[in-house]
């Protein structure tokens, strides 16, 4: 038995993956010890994807207070239109030009 859960879900799915690259590489008309060997790198490598992707993540190291995730929801839901070429910003009182009367 391998030792780590990763192994576990890594090889049986690495073996479905090299068996499907040594058929296509096969058909595609490469050698057969060249469709074994790019098979294999093509098992290893979808293998260990698929074991990444069917691994559980753990908790974030880090954990935000309520006051910090409050204050960075303030701070997206404030509207902001600025232009990198303006020096002002373009608020709603900055808007209009000193030309136009009402």
């Amino acid at each position: 038995m391998s030792k780590s859960p990763i192994a576990d879900k890594a090889i049986p799915a690495g073996l479905k993956v090299w068996l499907i690259f040594l058929i296509s590489f096969y058909l595609l008309g490469l050698p057969v010890i060249l469709s074994i060997l790019f098979g294999f790198l093509g098992g290893v490598a979808g293998g260990w994807i698929f074991a990444w992707w069917q691994t559980a993540g753990g908790e974030p190291l880090e954990t935000r207070s309520t006051e910090e995730t409050e204050q960075t929801n303030r701070r997206a839901s404030q509207p902001r239109f600025r232009v990198p070429f303006f020096r002002k910003s373009l608020t709603r009182r900055n808007r209009r030009s000193p030309r136009i009367r009402r």
